[in-house]
């Protein structure tokens, strides 16, 4: 009988796996401002549903400084590289259009160091530009 439950769990397990939007279909890039560079990269799922987005942003190096993840067609987590080491040092999650936390990984070592939960009401919740670009002057 415990033979018989451990397949029927795998095997719910495997089925599970195999409708997940989370499968990912091949990636596709694209050169939006035709220099030659790939500036965007594009997860779909492999029912084709959006499951992410990374650019470059205003760097052009071919390189993602931005993400954004989607879940059933929504946004649900954004991330910044600010200082342009090719890792998120900046971390936002929403839930149905509604900010929820920032992270921040302040010293640039891969760790976020810091949380900011949802502001209370009646405050915008707006990101600031010094924020996700530190070392240019305002």
């Amino acid at each position: 009988m415990r033979k018989l439950f451990s397949f029927f769990m795998i095997l719910a397990a495997f089925f599970c796996m195999a409708a997940s939007p989370r499968a990912v279909a091949s990636p596709e890039t694209r050169d939006d401002n035709r220099d030659g560079v790939i500036d965007k990269w594009i997860e779909r799922g492999t029912d084709g549903s959006l499951l992410s987005v990374a650019d470059d942003g205003k760097k052009k190096d071919g390189k993602p400084h931005h993400w954004v993840y989607y879940q059933a067609g929504s946004v649900f987590k954004r991330e910044w590289d600010r200082n342009g080491d090719g890792r998120a040092d900046l971390r936002i999650l929403e839930q149905r259009k509604r900010f929820i936390e920032k992270s921040y990984d302040d010293n640039f070592d891969g760790t976020f160091d810091r949380t900011e939960r949802a502001p209370k009401r009646g405050s915008s919740g707006k990101i600031s530009q010094k924020l996700l670009h530190p070392n240019q002057p305002e």
